[in-house]
């Protein structure tokens, strides 16, 4: 698994539910027991390149948890589901009965006696961990926090793992320093480790501090890989029109009002709150063509600690006299989005180029996009064919190309 982020923020990982429709089946079989991963993974392609993510939107993506990776988990109070879950449970529907409570950050670092205490926990963990003295001393050094609990990730698309008496630590940063299942170490092991946790955290100021999850369990963050910031002021609502027709009614006349920065903040702070609220510790947003208000959006991501991909839209044909861009003013504002996002060197955000579909995009302004794309080795994000109104429509506007999707390339 690869991951760059901290405790409130979730990396690119692996699909670990794919969207459920009606009829489907998951199926999850239990891990190895204290099992990893062979090797790490990146964020993953489909998200944005090399072909479109599974399902029409909100795909769910969950990462591996290992050392090294940053702590991206929410901790959820089970409500009236058995423990272990059932083998056909899969993770959106414990989400759906789970109320989410969020990772806090960890504690600053320790000086003098408060670090030698912690060279006790390095000696009991030794055995458990596949790793060198050194290495194991260091991360017990660096532990700020651990949480001990049921922990659950996947190790793959069809399994999951599931430590009933995992041992996660996490260091100032909310970087993981270790995972461990106490359950294979022996009753008298465990309770070894569980016994200096307990007194350090008890009678050391500065010593890590014990997590006891209970009825909760640790799972990581979820990833929205497409969510419009801006409609989430009437999320649930206008649905009586198909797309086209939507968007001329609904959502453009809304989108205009970004205009005004105490707008955007006021919306942008309600979304990311709430999709952080319930679970997403990592998004990717379309924002509006707005260029002083998507930087709002990346303010309020970076204050609330969410990680985020963040995309200026473009549209500069077929929309509304009040919300529609020229094509060189598009650009320049694009570049300018880039530039003070990939300026803040903030690992949490990254800059999107966001063509919102190509209806509303020239040909001119797609080549300039790509061009700003490539320059910088950017994700792009965008709409294929989401109705069959608009594949006409691509059809009409582009009569040489052999498919939406060519019309990209």
């Amino acid at each position: 698994m690869h991951a760059e982020t901290e405790c409130t923020r979730a990396p690119g990982g692996r699909l670990a539910v794919p969207p459920t429709r009606p009829g489907t089946k998951h199926e999850y079989v239990r891990g190895r027991p204290g099992g990893r991963p062979s090797k790490a993974t990146g964020t993953p392609r489909a998200l944005f390149g090399s072909r479109p993510p599974t399902g029409r939107q909100h795909t769910l993506w969950t990462n591996w948890l290992q050392p090294g990776s940053p702590l991206v988990v929410s901790a959820f109070r089970v409500m009236g589901v058995s423990w272990p879950p059932p083998a056909a449970v899969g993770a959106a529907t414990v989400a759906a009965v789970a109320l989410c409570c969020a990772a806090k950050r960890g504690h600053g670092s320790r000086r003098g006696a408060e670090a030698r205490s912690l060279g006790t926990l390095g000696t009991v963990l030794g055995p458990l961990l596949d790793q060198t003295a050194d290495a194991t001393d260091d991360a017990a050094a660096r532990c700020t926090r651990c949480f001990y609990g049921p922990i659950i990730h996947s190790l793959t698309l069809a399994e999951l793992q599931i430590m009933q008496q995992g041992l996660l630590g996490v260091d100032a940063t909310g970087r993981i320093c270790f995972v461990v299942d106490l359950a294979l170490a022996g009753a008298e092991q465990a309770a070894a480790v569980l016994s200096v946790l307990r007194a350090a955290s008890a009678g050391k100021p500065g010593a890590p501090e014990l997590v006891e999850l209970g009825s909760r369990m640790l799972i990581p963050g979820f990833v929205d890989a497409h969510a419009h910031a801006p409609q989430h002021a009437f999320t649930g609502t206008a649905l009586d029109l198909p797309l086209l027709e939507w968007l001329e009614r609904y959502t453009f006349p809304h989108e205009t009002k970004f205009a005004d920065v105490k707008h955007a903040r006021n919306i942008y702070s309600r979304a990311v709150r709430n999709h952080l609220k319930h679970g997403s510790t990592t998004v990717s947003y379309f924002a509006t063509i707005h260029l002083e208000a998507c930087k709002v959006l990346v303010e309020v991501c970076r204050e609330q600690g969410q990680r985020a991909y963040v995309g200026k839209v473009n549209m500069d044909r077929n929309s509304p006299e009040t919300y529609c861009e020229e094509t060189q003013q598009s650009l320049r504002d694009t570049r300018s989005f880039v530039d003070y996002v990939l300026g803040l060197r903030d690992p949490l955000i990254t800059p999107v180029v966001t063509p919102r579909f190509v209806p509303s995009c020239t040909p001119t302004l797609m080549r300039g996009l790509a061009k700003i794309c490539d320059e910088h080795q950017l994700p792009l994000q965008s709409h294929l064919s989401e109705n069959l109104a608009e594949c006409d429509w691509v059809r009409s506007l582009h009569p040489d190309c052999t498919s939406y999707s060519d019309v990209y390339d």
